[in-house]
């Protein structure tokens, strides 16, 4: 399992295990699992909840939802490249008009001492 900068999630962190640690919801948290068939990561939404026995302080089992939101992370990371293309995009039109109007500026000013 790994958090999303790809770093390695300790056992200890699980959400499962921190909610059966601390007796807090731990969650929704966004991990990835390696998935062999598509040699690739899915990314899953985790909540983990504690569950206690009547009168007791100290959970004795945990449960946990989990949401495959792989579909999810790609669309974003779709979004972020295009906002990176569209931001290069902008820039170069900035410098072709910039350009522009530096060329018309030579052109007017030669054009006037003719």
């Amino acid at each position: 399992m790994i958090r999303e900068d790809g770093s390695d999630v300790p056992g200890n962190e699980h959400p499962a295990m921190q909610a059966l640690q601390t007796g807090q919801k731990i969650g929704p948290v966004t991990r990835g699992v390696f998935h062999p068939d598509k040699n690739a990561h899915i990314w899953l939404s985790i909540t983990a909840i504690p569950l206690f026995q009547p009168g007791e302080t100290t959970p004795f089992q945990v449960y946990a939802t989990i949401e495959d939101i792989t579909e999810q992370k790609q669309a974003e990371e779709k979004f972020k490249h295009l906002n990176v293309v569209l931001r290069a995009i902008r820039n170069v039109n900035q410098l072709i008009t910039q350009e522009k109007v530096q060329s018309n500026a030579l052109l007017s000013l030669s054009g006037s001492k003719g």
